[in-house]
């Protein structure tokens, strides 16, 4: 579990971290680099949809288990609604990436889960 400041300056920190853990689980070249596309699409979203201009703060929860890593994105900002048409394509790549993407409200923010089967 990595909490982080919700400002795009420190996904370059996640997306590190995420690298040496999945290695360390198992994860191919080419897994580990759509599992930390995914993951970073995540973490930009928390930072940039989820808050206002005041600081804010996001976690990022890695687990894996038989085989299956699942990666939660959590935040603690309201949805909004968007801004302009024709916006980001964040879902869409984590979806393609992802075997699973779950977006969850709660009352304390948003919470987003994705899930991927690593290859043996």
């Amino acid at each position: 579990v990595l909490e982080f400041p919700a400002e795009p300056r420190v996904l370059s920190e996640a997306r590190r971290a995420l690298r040496r853990w999945l290695r360390h689980m198992g994860a191919d070249r080419d897994q580990t680099a759509e599992i930390t596309l995914a993951a970073s699409e995540a973490c930009a979203n928390a930072s940039e949809h989820a808050y206002s201009p005041a600081p804010a703060r996001f976690t990022l929860h890695a687990r894996a288990h038989d085989g299956e890593v699942t990666l939660t994105v959590c935040d603690r900002g309201q949805w909004r609604p968007p801004r302009g048409t024709d916006r980001g394509r964040g879902l869409t790549i984590m979806r393609s990436a992802m075997d699973g993407v779950e977006a969850n409200r709660t009352p304390y923010g948003t919470e987003l889960v994705m899930r991927r089967r690593l290859r043996p």
